[in-house]
């Protein structure tokens, strides 16, 4: 019995002495592919290929399939061993040069008749030389080079090596390899257990094949983009539609260039007059669609279509604008502004649901905020009626208003109190206090929070600080230096 000993089933190895392609490397010729191996682009011949078999072979005949597409190598030359040492030369077996319509080659034993029983059509016949009688029965290693191409890259469609297990090798040696071709090739005889159990097997492919081509989703039903059952269908100002989802996604993806919200199909940004709409007749179609198959396994898996909170598509103003909830039924309070600097109110303000705060808009970034301002913020009414909600506004937003100015004004006066004034009028002194030390004429003097004047040498030597006319105590950082 004859084995192709380049099956998978046999264990083959193989290499090659050059790189090849990628997705046909020289492995596809001992394996289940059917890619075969090309060259990489830039490599000419020669280029050698080496199997080497799972024991010693006694070849019968060598096919070669030497075209890959349109690449095809035209000339072999057949090279074997009887020996695994990696120095040991091979042996010449036989060469073959192709035609252009010839579709490839066969090498084979002249003194074998079998071989010449089954030869392809369009193939070149070539005698293997069996004057070294040991690289041809007992050959361990195979090489095929391919010598020339066809102005194309070096392929290999397909190769097969036919032969017999060598006499030389023992008899556990040939059973096995006798067993690993006939388990993979003879027909597999079932047992009982697998006939008792292949109807149901039967019944339940036929079975899961039914259900799944019990329910078709339309092809209105998918999402273009994604072809996912759409949650909520929004229709395009280019006429297409897409689920909403989606949407926000292009749009996160657009802001991350800086890019205005635009429809994904033509790029034209939304305004006024160009902008999405819901498909409610879609949205009505799908759900009635979803309802009646709602029993379906597969349809059960679907997302939901109802009950979703549909998040803020984008955000377009210009100026701040920020609503406040006071107990969940509150007045939406619009606050604009055109200023530069901004600055949080309280939390206390108001009983607020949402977590950010109301950005206001002020010419003076205070420092911090006061008791005082805490106290007057924290007076505001908390609680809207519904009934009052156009006179809660105004007020609300005069009141805010107001407290701003107070707080602004309250700011630079408290600022502008400890600058000193070049170009103003001089403040006029008071008649009772004195303009001089009245111990000595120094031009150094300081002013004391009593408005009296002390020189320094009597700052310095004075004991207990306190005022010589007054009597006032005063602490050592109090005195202010008087620059004439």
């Amino acid at each position: 019995m004859l084995l192709n000993f380049c099956h998978p089933c046999l264990r083959p190895e193989i290499s090659c002495s050059t790189i090849s392609t990628e997705g046909y490397d020289v492995k596809n010729l001992v394996n289940e592919s059917s890619q075969g191996f090309l060259a990489y682009a830039c490599i000419k011949p020669p280029i050698n290929i080496d199997l080497t078999f799972i024991c010693n072979v006694e070849i019968s005949r060598v096919i070669v399939w030497p075209s890959v597409g349109s690449q095809k190598s035209s000339g072999f030359q057949l090279m074997a061993k009887s020996t695994t040492d990696t120095g040991a030369p091979y042996s010449t077996l036989s060469n073959a040069y192709l035609s252009a319509a010839q579709g490839g080659v066969i090498f084979y034993r002249r003194d074998i008749n079998e071989t010449l029983t089954c030869v392809p059509n369009g193939f070149l016949q070539r005698y293997i030389k069996i004057s070294d009688h040991h690289a041809v029965n007992k050959a361990t290693n195979l090489r095929l080079c391919i010598v020339k191409t066809e102005n194309s890259v070096p392929a290999i469609g397909r190769i097969e090596v036919w032969g017999r297990v060598a006499r030389c090798c023992g008899r556990d040696v040939i059973a096995g390899v006798n067993s690993l071709w006939t388990q993979e090739h003879s027909p597999r005889i079932p047992t009982i257990d697998e006939i008792r159990e292949s109807p149901t097997k039967k019944d339940d492919h036929d079975s899961l094949e039914k259900s799944n081509c019990a329910v078709e989703v339309p092809e209105d039903f998918l999402d273009p983009i994604t072809y996912e059952v759409m949650v909520q269908p929004i229709m395009l100002p280019s006429g297409k539609i897409i689920d909403q989802l989606t949407l926000e996604r292009h749009e996160q993806n657009e802001a991350l260039w800086g890019r205005s919200p635009s429809d994904p199909f033509t790029g034209i940004p939304f305004g006024n007059t160009c902008k999405p709409i819901i498909a409610t007749s879609l949205k009505a179609r799908i759900d009635k669609f979803l309802i009646e198959n709602s029993n379906d396994d597969n349809i059960k898996k679907l997302p939901r279509t109802v009950g979703r909170k549909i998040s803020q598509v984008c955000d377009q103003l210009v100026g701040v604008e920020r609503t406040v909830c006071a107990n969940s039924k509150s007045t939406v309070l619009k606050v604009k502004s055109s200023h530069t600097l901004k600055r949080n109110i309280p939390s206390n303000l108001t009983n607020s649901q949402h977590k950010l705060p109301v950005l206001v808009m002020c010419t003076k970034q205070s420092l911090d905020l006061t008791e005082s301002k805490r106290t007057r913020l924290s007076k505001t009414p908390q609680r809207c009626t519904v009934s009052d909600d156009i006179d809660i506004e105004g007020d609300c937003a005069r009141n805010i208003s107001n407290e701003i100015d107070g707080d602004l004004e309250l700011n630079v006066k408290s600022v502008l109190s400890g600058l000193k004034r070049f170009n103003g009028p001089k403040t006029r002194e008071a008649s009772g206090v004195p303009k001089g030390c009245s111990c000595c004429k120094s031009s150094i003097l300081y002013k004391l929070p009593c408005k009296h004047v002390i020189c320094r040498r009597v700052l310095t030597t004075v004991k207990l600080p306190k005022c010589q006319h007054c009597g006032l105590s005063y602490s050592t950082r109090d005195p202010i230096r008087i620059h004439d």
